[in-house]
């Protein structure tokens, strides 16, 4: 360990600037190039191929009808930096310590968040009630009549009528004519 730290480009956490894997939202961290370096905001920097954002995004629109503001706030951003106007999580409220985890990668998640941050997996406002499939373990919507992985078809569990069952009645006590 060497004492430095440096910023999680996906969660803004403190890091080891050796680190490979975020901590906090368990970002591989070889996927971005993060130097020590603090880039000068308020500058256009090229890429790593040398062409500038505004040569990127021309290359993306050339022969489509966008909205050219779009690209503008795009532009923005890379080039000053967000503002907290950009920060669309700044007005959320996180109850402390709810979190939940990742079904799909693990990452320890606010409990209002709806996108991962880790793997960008979208939450459902709802449960959605799922079950296991027997034969090959795959979680299965409750609604579905097949297995998505292996094609599997499940059997609708009909209403099971209860059997009529007769019940015996004590017979009426006949009265006989007193002699």
């Amino acid at each position: 360990m060497s004492g430095e730290t440096k910023l999680c480009p996906v969660c803004d956490s403190a890091i080891e600037a050796d680190a490979r894997r975020c901590p906090e939202c368990n970002t591989d961290l070889s996927l971005f190039d993060v130097s020590d370096a603090v880039p000068d905001v308020g500058k256009a920097r090229p890429s790593k191929n040398g062409k500038s954002i505004d040569e990127i995004l021309n290359s993306i629109v050339k022969g489509k009808d966008v909205q050219s503001d779009f690209f503008e706030d795009i532009k923005t951003i890379a080039t000053n930096g967000s503002s907290a106007d950009d920060d669309i999580l700044a007005d959320a409220e996180v109850e402390a310590g709810v979190e939940f985890e990742c079904p799909n990668c693990g990452t320890r998640v606010a409990g209002n968040a709806k996108v991962c941050p880790g793997c960008g997996a979208e939450f459902a406002e709802e449960a959605v009630e799922q079950f296991e499939c027997p034969l090959c373990n795959a979680i299965v919507d409750v609604n579905a009549t097949s297995c998505p992985n292996c094609g599997v078809a499940f059997a609708e569990d009909e209403p099971s009528e209860a059997p009529a069952v007769a019940v015996a009645t004590p017979a009426a006590p006949t009265r006989r004519p007193a002699e």
